[in-house]
């Protein structure tokens, strides 16, 4: 390989991405690249993930009594990001108003995206008397941990946030799921976090 100069041409740095097999990882590169280096290269379209998520009243069961019960409720019934679950955001109504979070180094910044999300009258009950007290890496690693012992080595806190959005997409229209997930095009929400299985389409036309 030729070598690399510095700071790098945008020539380079796309020989180099192209030689990255995977699109999603090639993308993170991509999108790194051009923040700190201010160089255009081409950012690939992610790919959407083929999930097999675990069924959604199963998750429910585990999480249930945990000392981390409350950050994965809300990422389970209300599509919380782990890093929102870490801050008490404000409550106006029967809405969480999401606009603060914290990153894995403890650091309080904005939400990735912003806006109010209706949560469920009994999660909402529940909100209001609790105050997050754990930081990032403890939350991260408790849950992987609960999901292991289970038999889910494959889960992880962000993927209750995609389970949160198969099970409500069966529940309300795309429009719907697209503000509460706090997405800017349906199509995020519908294409890249919503993984519908044969047993879900049996149990909402039998039922």
């Amino acid at each position: 390989m030729d070598q690399i100069e510095y700071p790098p041409n945008a020539s380079q740095l796309t020989n180099l991405l192209e030689s990255v097999f995977n699109v999603n990882t090639r993308r993170k590169c991509a999108i790194a690249i051009k923040s700190i280096y201010g160089i255009k290269v081409k950012v690939p379209s992610p790919v959407p993930l083929e999930l097999d998520l675990p069924n959604f009243e199963e998750l429910n069961e585990i999480i249930k009594g945990t000392r981390y019960e409350m950050y994965a409720l809300l990422m389970l019934h209300a599509g919380f990001r782990l890093g929102e679950t870490l801050i008490k955001q404000p409550i106006k109504g029967n809405a969480i108003v999401i606009n603060r979070q914290k990153t894995i180094d403890n650091e309080l910044t904005t939400a990735k995206s912003e806006g109010p999300v209706i949560v469920p009258e009994w999660l909402l009950e529940r909100y209001k008397e609790w105050t997050p007290t754990h930081h990032y890496n403890t939350v991260y690693l408790g849950l992987k941990r609960l999901f292991k012992r289970n038999g889910m080595d494959f889960m992880t806190p962000h993927k209750l946030r995609h389970s949160y959005a198969t099970y409500y997409s069966m529940k309300m229209p795309p429009e719907a799921l697209r503000r509460q997930m706090r997405h800017k095009r349906i199509a995020t929400a519908m294409q890249y976090y919503v993984h519908i299985r044969e047993e879900d389409l049996i149990n909402v036309m039998y039922k």
